[in-house]
């Protein structure tokens, strides 16, 4: 007999009680109660689907990961669940439910696949033993499913919380996490740091070599305030959840692309470990990395009264092409400012030298340094003015660019 499909019950007639036998597997076949059907529109779900498969890892040592949860809630709704345990995603979805099972875990990336290229808007999900059914239209698949009940639990969201707009908060997001580090040694640069005090919000980013650091505006504030260094992997969502909010609000509004409703806010909250940030029917968290982040407004240099002024675009251009004779050995341009020309060169001894002159306005003594301008473009193309003001002094202090709300310092190189 195969056990795996068979229960057999035989007497005891000694002690009279019955034996039953039943296999592991056909018991976790059993255990979920009757199929799980899920109807789901593609046009309400996709977009969500890609999103939380996103978190899921591509390699762990823990192969659950891989895998989506699928959980019915009240009121037609089920929450789509992904983690690689320093970020999760729970986003909540339209959707018609029935069935006894209490959760699905199905393999997170092939589901995206397969809802991304349903060739109907309709889509069912059977889910029944070790398996589930993906149907939509005439197309068919069968995806292996995982036992839920092994799969990590999603800390819970707090509910004190700051709020801000969304777009805001993506955009301060956006002007500070390419300076974080990625170095195992002082792991506490490795995220973003996040203050709130009062009506505000300030986000800073730094390597040890930049500092990136960008305040903006809460629409609520919390009596304690908030002081945490947050994933970067976390708070790099947001960008791309409002952008995702943005294209479906202008899809089905015909309002702008690129433009939520003022009424989209993101709730920021923290727990003993965890950061949180709730956008509606979405919650992400991540942990908290440990340590203690630097003392960064020391390292901010005072406003220097003499600054150079020039066009943003031009002077972006004038990097780039400066940078075309260096190499990483020596990847470094320099700056040289005389009345009103901003002379930048780069050169390599193994590849040749570059010079270019840019129109600029400054009144002060001439001066020279040299930064590195990978560095430079990263901080100049997050400024929103088309005239941006440098201030250098030498070689061995700190160039700052700065406008409302943002502040960029980069250390120079010496030559």
């Amino acid at each position: 007999f195969n056990l795996s499909h068979t229960r057999h019950e035989s007497k005891d007639f000694c002690c009279g009680k019955v034996l039953a036998v039943r296999s592991e597997r056909f018991y976790r076949q059993t255990a979920g109660g009757e199929k799980m059907r899920i109807a789901l529109k593609k046009s309400e779900v996709s977009e969500a689907v890609q999103a939380v498969a996103g978190i899921a890892p591509q390699r762990s040592t823990r192969p659950i990961l891989y895998n989506m949860l699928l959980k019915p809630e009240q009121n037609g709704r089920i929450r789509l669940m992904a983690t690689d345990l320093d970020v999760s995603i729970g986003w909540t979805v339209p959707a018609a439910v029935s069935g006894g099972k209490d959760a699905v875990l199905i393999g997170a990336r092939k589901l995206a696949d397969m809802v991304r290229e349903a060739p109907e808007d309709d889509i069912q999900i059977e889910a029944e033993g070790e398996k589930a059914t993906i149907t939509s239209g005439r197309a068919h698949f069968t995806l292996n499913t995982v036992d839920a009940s092994e799969y990590p639990s999603l800390p819970d969201c707090p509910k004190t919380a700051v709020t801000i707009s969304l777009a805001d908060l993506a955009a301060l997001v956006d002007k500070t996490s390419f300076a974080v580090a990625k170095d195992e040694i002082r792991y506490a640069i490795n995220g973003i740091y996040v203050v709130a005090e009062g009506k505000t919000i300030e986000l800073t980013g730094t390597d040890g070599h930049r500092l990136a650091n960008a305040t903006g505006k809460l629409h609520k504030s919390a009596a304690d305030g908030i002081a945490a260094i947050a994933p970067v992997k976390l708070l790099n969502e947001i960008p791309k959840l409002y952008s995702l909010l943005a294209k479906t609000a202008g899809a089905g509004e015909g309002e702008e692309e690129n433009s939520t409703p003022p009424s989209v806010t993101a709730d920021i909250s923290v727990s003993e470990s965890e950061v949180f940030v709730k956008v509606g029917d979405v919650v992400l968290s991540g942990r908290q990395l440990e340590g203690t982040y630097p003392k960064y407004k020391e390292v901010i240099p005072k406003e220097l009264k003499e600054k150079v002024e020039i066009n943003k675009e031009k002077f972006l251009a004038a990097l780039r092409r400066a940078a075309l004779v260096t190499t990483e050995e020596t990847r470094s341009v320099a700056i040289e400012i005389r009345g009103n020309v901003v002379k930048v060169s780069g050169r390599d001894p193994e590849v040749g030298t570059s010079e270019e002159e840019v129109d600029a306005k400054f009144e002060g003594e001439a001066r020279e340094v040299a930064f590195d301008p990978r560095y430079l473009r990263d901080g100049l193309a997050k400024l929103k003015e088309d005239a941006v003001k440098l201030e250098v002094e030498d070689n061995e202090r700190a160039g700052v660019v700065r406008e409302p709300g943002y502040i960029y310092v980069l250390m120079p190189i010496r030559r």
